[in-house]
């Protein structure tokens, strides 16, 4: 209210503008409300900031130059903005020569100052920015406070930092009394299909910050010449403004929501994020399941209870930005604007290479790195029973070196590199026909009898990778079927 009435909002400012945008005083005011909700000196508030990811991209490379460092001190950012970062030849931070180094957070998910202080010196003067992502992303740790945000602040600006302490605020708007520009931050982004949008907002971002960083920043979302100057829009900014008006109540109402399904859940015995003894620094709540269909379930259940699209079985796919595939329930009135839960379930080891920076490892190395392991357990396990026994003769030293090799080495390699190319998913269906080929081997080569137990074993084996592969279009049909005699019986009892 205070932002509103010291900007004198009027009719005038939800007027609609064509062209360049020239004089586009609805524009201009709408950043500096923003602004002063969010404790910054200057902001920039635009539809032509598609996301946070965009508005996150626009913000990063208006700030950096080639040959600058970043240091995450809140470690790796969420999926989306890995693209952003690491990609190669897309036009990343480090396709431009721009370092992006992160600190690991403590084991309870709170910044390692000792470690933040280390990486700092390590980087030296190169380092210019100072980035803290504010919410959990799909980590299990909790929503940095302001308070927290605020003692980082404090922190590397003591070590004699004087770049940009850069924060992603998508999440956390409206939750505190405080926003990250109030404790020392210089430039803060965020979506308006979140918080700050209010559910209102048909679509941008916002930007807001120190007017150098914030005029920066501009710079590179028109044109260096251009700035902040240019930028109109044909629909009014009446939903805008309306929008960051009902923020505040929209948030709180958001974080009651999150306590009643965070005490359902734990009611039906779900361990979730944060704990309901803990004040929330952000809209999100995480929910550890112990399947993937529990997971997905759950989802479809939320889509089915949502005003918009209830109708609809949810699927997950490649959304763009993302490592592995999402479902998403988002029955809202604006397109996307609810929180996307993701879910790669078979296999411990392969969901971990495809989900973590192991990903990206070669995948010789890798497989390296797991006959290490393996081979020092297998050590251990030896040890504590008979030992390891001598080979008794050279027929029996080929036999176990062809064994290393072709059922071990050969498939581990192949594992991997089935995992980069295409994917967890595919590769755990494929895998469980593994059997089926050791029994024709064996059979077929070896001479061993085909017994009616082997049979039963192999039919099951089928019928269960059927199923999986079939799995969509069975509960497709399933939910098609379900509707249909819902809605026969409501007939009938009309």
């Amino acid at each position: 209210m205070k932002a509103f009435n010291k900007r004198s909002i009027a009719l005038r400012h939800f007027n609609s503008t064509t062209g360049y945008g020239y004089g586009d005083e609805g524009r201009f005011v709408l950043g500096d409300v923003f602004a002063d909700a969010l404790g910054a000196e200057a902001g920039i508030v635009s539809p032509a900031l598609l996301s946070g990811t965009h508005a996150l991209t626009v913000g990063l490379f208006g700030v950096l130059r080639t040959g600058d460092g970043v240091l995450s001190v809140s470690g790796m950012p969420y999926d989306t903005i890995r693209g952003v970062i690491y990609g190669d030849g897309n036009g990343s931070l480090k396709d431009f020569g721009i370092s992006f180094d992160c600190t690991e957070l403590t084991a309870d998910g709170k910044f390692d100052f000792s470690a933040v202080k280390a990486d700092m010196a390590r980087i030296g003067d190169k380092l210019k920015m100072i980035y803290i992502q504010r919410s959990r992303g799909y980590e299990l740790r909790d929503a940095f406070t302001v308070a927290e945000i605020g003692e980082m602040c404090e922190f590397v600006r003591g070590l004699g930092f004087t770049g940009c302490i850069f924060v992603d605020n998508c999440y956390g708007e409206f939750v505190e009394k405080q926003e990250p520009c109030d404790v020392g931050a210089d430039v803060a982004v965020g979506s308006l299909i979140k918080n700050p949008g209010g559910g209102l907002a048909p679509t941008g971002g916002y930007i807001v910050g120190t007017e150098k960083y914030v005029d920066l920043i501009g710079r590179r979302l028109t044109a260096p010449s251009i700035g902040n100057e240019v930028g109109s829009y044909a629909y009014g900014w009446r939903l805008f403004y309306q929008g960051l008006f009902m923020a505040p109540h929209t948030v709180n109402q958001a974080i009651k929501g999150s306590f009643l399904i965070g005490k359902c859940m734990e009611n039906l015995g779900y361990e979730n994020f944060p704990k309901l003894d803990k004040t929330p620094s952000d809209i999100t709540r995480a929910i550890r399941f112990d399947t993937a269909e529990q997971l997905c379930a759950f989802i479809q259940s939320v889509q089915e209870a949502s005003p918009i699209d209830s109708f609809v079985t949810l699927e997950a796919w490649d959304m763009p930005g993302y490592d592995s595939k999402v479902i998403m329930a988002a029955g809202c009135f604006v397109e996307g604007a609810s929180i996307e839960l993701s879910a790669v379930a078979y296999a411990l080891y392969i969901v971990t290479v495809n989900k973590s920076r192991v990903h990206d490892m070669p995948g010789r190395k890798l497989t390296f790195y797991v006959f290490i392991v393996s081979t020092s357990l297998f050590f251990i396990k030896a040890q504590a029973g008979t030992g390891i026994q001598p080979i008794p003769d050279l027929p029996s030293f080929i036999n176990l070196v062809l064994l290393a090799f072709l059922p071990t080495v050969v498939s581990n390699i192949t594992l991997v590199q089935a995992v980069h190319h295409i994917g967890s998913t595919l590769t755990s269906v494929l895998g469980a026909t593994e059997p089926v080929t050791a029994v024709c081997v064996g059979v077929l080569v070896f001479g061993e009898p085909f017994t009616p137990h082997l049979a039963l074993g192999i039919l099951l084996i089928i019928v269960a990778v059927t199923l999986i592969i079939l799995s969509k279009y069975i509960q497709k049909s399933l939910h098609e079927a379900k509707r249909l005699f819902k809605a026969r019986h409501i007939l009938r009892t009309k």
